[in-house]
């Protein structure tokens, strides 16, 4: 999803944060990206490193405790360098699942914890718990971009419209909808405003 999103671009690394047994891994490695990861069951004599791109998918809902799950995310955004890109299993998904209650989650038939999210919910925690507004991209997956221009340009490119309805672009120095780069705006949002205006003006 990240490919298909463009937040994993050509010479980006990736760091995989509780990779199992690697299988993203290897497909990452197919398509010719250099990447890396660490489990603690499978891949624990790997050294954590930082990387543009650092994913951590369906890791947190399977900590049993609390502080513990925290403590993890903080540590898979610390090493993330450009965007963090974090995923957990969502409630729907408990009504296929047989299992006892326990803690703030479940023990599955199998014997393994599982903590189901709201999408809502999951978005809060990421939030609270990093300091920094997610954006979510699909069910139970959701993008934390270290730089808020990142961010503002993503989400301009994903549900704005980037380059067709709303032709408002990040470049050196600010933002601009003009095909010469002129004028800037320090903000997207001020870049977007005076896009609405000059579509007004135009079809007055």
């Amino acid at each position: 999803m990240a490919l298909e999103d463009g937040v994993i671009t050509e010479g980006d690394s990736v760091f995989d944060f509780g990779c199992g047994r690697g299988e993203d891994l290897r497909q990452l490695k197919r398509l010719g990206f250099a990447c890396n990861g660490w489990d603690p069951a499978f891949r624990s004599d790997v050294p954590l490193h930082s990387a543009p791109v650092v994913n951590i998918g369906y890791v947190v809902n399977v900590i049993e405790d609390a502080r513990e799950r925290v403590e993890t995310l903080k540590s898979a955004w610390e090493l993330a360098e450009k965007v963090l890109v974090v995923s957990a299993r969502l409630t729907l998904e408990a009504q296929r699942v047989k299992a006892s209650e326990f803690q703030d989650g479940v023990v599955t038939s199998a014997g393994t914890f599982q903590k189901f999210y709201g999408q809502q919910e999951l978005r809060t925690w990421i939030d609270q718990t990093l300091g920094v507004r997610s954006v979510p991209t699909a069910p139970g997956v959701f993008y934390v971009f270290r730089e808020s221009e990142d961010r503002e340009q993503f989400i301009n490119r994903k549900y704005v419209g980037g380059g067709t309805s709303m032709p408002v672009r990040k470049v050196k120095g600010g933002w601009t909808f003009s095909s010469s780069g002129r004028p800037l705006y320090k903000t997207l949002a001020a870049a977007k405003r005076a896009y609405k205006a000059y579509l007004a003006k135009k079809n007055a």
